[in-house]
Parts: structure tokens; sequence; C-alpha cells
């Protein structure tokens, strides 16, 4: 299902800035492989194809805060 650097959709999380699923592998040669959007958002750079893969799907997740939890209040 892989095609021109286009990885299927299951294999990639979402793009954490626009949430869109258009993402491409890419190799630059100099800086390694990455992981792009169309909305421009890199990730983070790797020696390997896999490697770019994993790193994008390995984010944290924002916690979610009340405003009743707030201190001192």
């Amino acid at each position: 299902m892989e095609q021109k650097g286009r990885v299927a959709f299951e294999t990639l999380k979402p793009c954490p800035f626009c949430g869109g699923n258009a993402q491409t592998v890419k190799s630059s040669g100099r800086w390694g492989w990455f992981v792009s959007c169309r909305c421009a958002a890199v990730g983070p750079s790797s020696d390997s194809r896999q490697a770019a893969i994993d790193a994008w799907n390995d984010r944290k997740e924002p916690e979610q805060m009340s405003i009743f939890d707030v201190k001192g209040v």
C-alpha cells in the first residue's frame, strides 16, 4: 500500500497540528528520514524510514486540566 513516500494511514497518527492524514515519509540524505505533513509540520529526523515513522507516532498526549484543579483558591 506504500507508494512514492506515502505510508498507509493506519501506520501514521494524524498530524498533531492540523489533524490531517496526508503525511509523507521522506529522506533528505543529509538530515535522514522524517515525516512531513502538507501543513508544513515536520517530525524529528531519524536514521531509517521506520524510525522516522515510530518517532512521528511516539508523542505525549497533553494533559487536560479542569478549572477545579487550580491550587491555592
